[in-house]
């Protein structure tokens, strides 16, 4: 029965009045509202603020360039050394022995070929 009370004690209340008795609990209500910080306070750096991002910026850049082009620089440098390697270099062979062999039997089938009238090559 008194669960029955409570029940219809908390139907009453509006949903968004439930809301806000939770974020009151949590501490989370009016006075988090007041913490937040202005979203105008960047753009008000002054020249030599921004002057000096920008140049970290592009010595970032820099140094990111530099490393970039010596990882390229290096898998260049790993690419050669694998087509020097037998197993490369058989797959090669591989590749131009059977592009030779569909080649031979291209050769091979072209006297093959039934003409009919109003028809394709069949």
């Amino acid at each position: 029965m008194a669960d029955d009370a409570q029940q219809t004690k908390s139907d009453d209340k509006n949903p968004l009045d439930v809301l806000e008795e939770l974020l009151k609990d949590s501490g989370g209500g009016s006075g988090a509202g007041g913490a937040k910080t202005d979203p105008a306070k960047p753009a008000e750096l002054t020249e030599e603020e921004l002057e000096q991002k920008r140049i970290e910026f592009e010595q970032k850049q820099a140094e990111q360039a530099q490393v970039d082009a010596q990882q390229l620089e290096k898998q260049k440098e790993l690419l050669q050394t694998i087509k020097d390697t037998p197993q490369y270099q058989a797959r090669v062979q591989q590749q131009e022995e059977a592009a030779a062999e569909s080649e031979q039997k291209q050769q091979a089938s072209d006297g093959f070929e039934i003409t009919q009238l109003d028809h394709d090559k069949v």
